[in-house]
C-alpha cells in the first residue's frame, strides 16, 4: 500500500517478501549473470516499463524488477498474441 500511495516503499521490496512462496526453479537479476548467453530462464519481478515501438515488428520490451534489480525481457510476436 505505501508504494501505490507514494509511489515508493521504504521497506522491504515487495518480492523479496513473496520469493519464498514462488516456486524456487525461478531466477532472480542477481542469477542472470552467472547463466550462458541464450539460457531460457523463468523470472518474475514486478512490470515497470512496457514498450512496443511501431518499429519493433511486434516485438515488445519488458523490464521487470526484484529485489536485487532490473531484468529486461524480449518478448518475440508469437508470444504476444
Amino acid at each position: 500500500m505505501e508504494a501505490q500511495a507514494v509511489g515508493l516503499s521504504t521497506g522491504r521490496h515487495v518480492m523479496a517478501q513473496i520469493r519464498p512462496n514462488l516456486p524456487p526453479t525461478l531466477q532472480s537479476s542477481r542469477d542472470l549473470a552467472q547463466l550462458p548467453t541464450g539460457k531460457r530462464v523463468n523470472v518474475a519481478g514486478l512490470l515497470v516499463i512496457r514498450q512496443q515501438p511501431y518499429t519493433a515488428k511486434g516485438f515488445v520490451f519488458l523490464t521487470l524488477e526484484d529485489e536485487f534489480g532490473l531484468i529486461n525481457v524480449v518478448l518475440r510476436p508469437r508470444v504476444v498474441t
